[in-house]
């Protein structure tokens, strides 16, 4: 439970600097259709469309563990479940905005928007956990990481999503 908790601050920290990052990122990215077959280096922003490849995302993860000095034995599974949740943004976006009439997802904060999603993704691929478990999770992120309303936001959006 404390890894899974870790875990998922890993990968709201994660999003949240992509995200926020001022500056585009450098990455590889799939060719267009009709294009070269190689990877072309690319300046993207985050969620701009473009797929980031795999060794990409796990470059991303290592840079990120490098900068904070975090425990090298959550590296595996951050890139994992990064991988894993970064090609899962905008179906859970879609997910998201099908139930949430008030806002668009990008009208979201930044912090309670990724909580969200991560709660979601979470409950998609660990059909174990409760749906109570899941919300109490997001509540104590959005506690420590949100506005002083983030956590009422968030369990208000979850309990109308997962509760469906």
């Amino acid at each position: 439970m404390k890894n899974r908790k870790r875990l998922f601050e890993y990968l709201l920290q994660l999003m949240y600097g992509l995200e926020t990052s001022q500056d585009r990122i450098s990455v590889l990215v799939s060719p267009k259709k009709n294009q070269a077959e190689t990877p072309i280096e690319q300046e993207v922003r985050i969620f701009s469309g473009e797929p980031i490849l795999p060794e990409e995302q796990h470059r991303l993860v290592d840079q990120f563990f490098e900068l904070f000095d975090t425990k090298d034995d959550m590296r595996a599974p951050t890139k994992e479940a990064f991988s894993q949740f970064i090609n899962s943004v905008k179906t859970l976006d879609r997910d998201i905005e099908s139930a949430q009439t008030s806002w668009r997802v990008d009208r979201m904060s930044v912090v309670d928007r990724n909580i969200i999603r991560l709660a979601i993704w979470e409950k998609q691929r660990k059909r174990s956990l409760s749906t109570a478990q899941i919300i109490q999770h997001a509540q104590e992120l959005a506690d420590r990481y949100g506005s002083e309303t983030s956590a009422t936001y968030v369990t208000g959006v979850l309990n109308g999503l997962l509760s469906a």
